[in-house]
């Protein structure tokens, strides 16, 4: 079957077209132009019910950014086909999946979509390292993440599944301490001592719950 090439697939329903055993509400696109509904109506599981597309009776939600920063041409050299179907490189996906995971909001709604961004995060790692591959150069500079919120990822996730994300260079999207934001640094300050490793660092059990233990 013949995909049109003016969008990518992205968020969970891209983890799940790549085998991820999840579900989901909706499925992401980030478009081209408007023009891609008449282009993807046409595509086997997609129709236009009430001026809106949808994937086997899911709603498609067309983006035309992703992450408030990235629009389909700029995301263009960070992209493979599965399938014929333009998804995110992995490493981007998962540097993408991991930013969002620390700005949902913390309502109810937010909190669940944090910890399926965190499983998908762990998905494409335990993917990237099956096929011996980390997370590139290029990538982490686009994804450049603070100390505090590298430990918010590790206090999240069990001991092996945050291991999977440190093997494939996890550490690489961590900004140095002295250029961490003094906000950071005072969050960080509340769970470890300044300036250390926040994939190392033993840290303080009775302040937070650790599913990693």
């Amino acid at each position: 079957m013949s995909f049109p090439a003016d969008f990518v697939l992205v968020g969970g329903a891209a983890t799940i077209f790549e085998g991820h055993k999840r579900s989901t509400t909706d499925v992401d696109i980030l478009i081209r132009s408007q023009t891609v509904i008449d282009s993807l109506s046409s595509v086997e599981g997609f129709e236009v019910i009430g001026g809106r597309l949808s994937y086997r009776e899911v709603i498609v939600d067309l983006l035309t950014t992703i992450d408030d920063r990235f629009t389909y041409h700029q995301v263009d050299g960070y992209v493979r086909h599965v399938e014929g179907v333009r998804v995110l490189q992995t490493d981007f996906a998962l540097a993408m999946k991991i930013r969002c995971f620390y700005l949902r909001s913390d309502d109810s709604n937010g909190l669940e979509k944090q910890q399926t961004d965190l499983l998908d995060a762990v998905f494409l790692a335990k993917a990237m390292k099956k096929a011996g591959q980390t997370i590139w150069d290029s990538c982490a500079t686009l994804f450049q993440i603070g100390c505090y919120h590298a430990v918010l990822v590790r206090l999240q996730l069990k001991f092996n599944d945050f291991k999977v994300l440190v093997d494939v260079s996890f550490g690489r999207l961590v900004i140095p301490w002295e250029a961490n934001t003094p906000e950071q640094q005072e969050y960080y300050s509340l769970v470890a001592p300044e300036g250390t490793d926040p994939l190392t660092v033993p840290l303080d059990e009775d302040l937070f719950e650790n599913p990693g233990e």
